[in-house]
């Protein structure tokens, strides 16, 4: 953005140092991706995150919004691998279209104010003794017909600002098959040969807690079959950060059964 872009009303300040998840947003004013009003300080508006992404209680087993504070929720299943999930917002509006727009092909500059509200401590439970930050690996078609990786975009900002490790290429996705739609045991069916792991996945997991970061949480069957993997490369706990958790059906709890949401 050019300072002749600005509003008149609005003088240019001076320009901000690095590029993290949140040091550019402090004077540098910019447009608020989920009203469209001029913005400084948070990319994202201090009235969206009152109004749109106010904090809930979400159960740590499935990142469903809870009523209170207990651990899970009645319908969580057995996280397995996976020791916890925490969740920014849920898939709904504005975040589902926001989401959408940043995983089209151009839509890489959503990735700095989504990654924002995943580091904002008011609505993310901190994940204790979390040294690496990994992402969930993108199928080749993806990552060739957008020309960048959402779920690394959002990995490397949330470590940046966590001050965490982050890598890329601990696992590689194996299965590049379309889960929307699908139900609950079709998709962990469908994802359970998906990843594997690269060749140094051991030498960089082994004995670390680790971060495993992605877009959106459906059913988990994404995230729990990524973190199996890291856990057999020898990762001492696998917690999952999500930015967006598909509701579940009205009057359920627990897994979500039949959704449609982006690949």
């Amino acid at each position: 953005m050019r300072d002749a872009d600005l509003p008149r009303s609005m003088p240019p300040p001076a320009r901000p140092v690095g590029d993290g998840a949140r040091e550019a947003g402090r004077g540098w004013p910019s447009l608020c991706p989920a009203c469209d009003r001029w913005s400084r300080g948070a990319r994202v508006c201090a009235d969206c995150r009152r109004h749109l992404a106010a904090p809930v209680p979400r159960c740590l087993a499935c990142a469903l919004p809870l009523a209170a504070h207990p651990v899970t929720c009645n319908g969580a299943s057995d996280p397995g691998a996976l020791a916890s999930v925490r969740a920014a917002v849920d898939y709904a509006f504005p975040w589902d279209i926001l989401v959408r727009r940043f995983k089209s092909v151009g839509g890489l500059s959503l990735a700095a104010p989504l990654a924002d509200l995943m580091t904002d401590p008011a609505c993310i439970p901190p994940c204790p003794g979390t040294t690496l930050v990994v992402p969930v690996p993108a199928a080749a078609s993806r990552l060739a017909e957008r020309g960048y990786h959402p779920a690394w975009e959002l990995a490397r900002r949330v470590a940046r600002a966590l001050g965490l490790d982050a890598t890329p290429q601990t696992l590689v996705r194996r299965i590049d098959r379309a889960q929307t739609g699908a139900r609950s045991a079709d998709r962990f069916a469908n994802m359970r040969a998906a990843f594997a792991a690269s060749p140094g996945a051991r030498a960089t997991v082994s004995g670390r807690p680790v971060l495993l970061v992605d877009d959106v949480m459906t059913t988990g069957a994404t995230l729990h079959a990524a973190a199996r993997q890291l856990r057999q490369s020898g990762a001492a706990r696998v917690d999952a950060l999500v930015l967006a958790r598909t509701p579940a059906p009205a009057g359920t709890v627990g897994t979500v059964d039949t959704v449609t949401r982006p690949d």
